[in-house]
């Protein structure tokens, strides 16, 4: 394949001398092609990669948090949490759960918990109006014997390439909400 095409009836000896030898030479000389083929394709295919990645490891800490939630509502379904004292119940529930999750970040700093009788609350009802977590709107009610419990952690996971994949951040802050949800019926202890 010619790299200059000349015009359809143009004879080639209307280039000049050198131009002609330029292109000559040019059209046999493969060598840096390699090079710039890299460069153009290092781009895409390292936000890809970073995507997958990023990706992999929110679904990882996604699924570690709903492990943790579900290991430790058998504290409150068996009634182990009245050995807690009633002002430090829900801190250490929320230790139960950070000790059975395996996280990329602070647990005991991002993760909150709720834990209240009756149904899952919606997600934004937990956010303030600066759309960031409301603590306020976390509370530990777990409940008596025979009542359904709903058990909730929410954390605003910190993304690690939030420039390179700003579609996967839903917070205002940067972030990616993380839920996990468990719903249970108390033993009658």
């Amino acid at each position: 394949m010619a790299l200059l095409q000349l015009p359809q009836g143009m004879p080639a000896s209307t280039l000049p001398a050198r131009v002609r030898r330029l292109c000559t030479r040019w059209r046999g000389d493969a060598r840096g092609v390699t090079a710039i083929e890299f460069g153009m394709l290092v781009v895409p295919f390292m936000t890809v990669f970073f995507g997958i990645l990023e990706t992999t490891l929110f679904m990882f800490s996604q699924n570690s948090m709903q492990s943790a939630v579900e290991t430790a509502q058998r504290v409150i379904m068996t009634g182990q949490h009245r050995d807690y004292a009633p002002a430090q119940a829900a801190g250490e529930f929320k230790k139960v759960v950070c000790a059975n999750m395996i996280a990329m970040f602070d647990c005991q700093s991002i993760v909150k918990v709720d834990v209240r009788v009756g149904p899952p609350q919606s997600p934004d009802a937990y956010m303030g109006p600066n759309g960031g977590f409301d603590d306020t709107r976390f509370r530990f009610d777990p409940g008596g014997k025979d009542s359904i419990i709903t058990v909730t952690a929410m954390a605003a996971y910190p993304l690690f390439l939030p420039s390179l994949l700003p579609q996967m951040a839903n917070l205002p802050n940067g972030a990616r909400l993380m839920q996990a949800s468990y719903a249970f019926k108390n033993e009658p202890f």
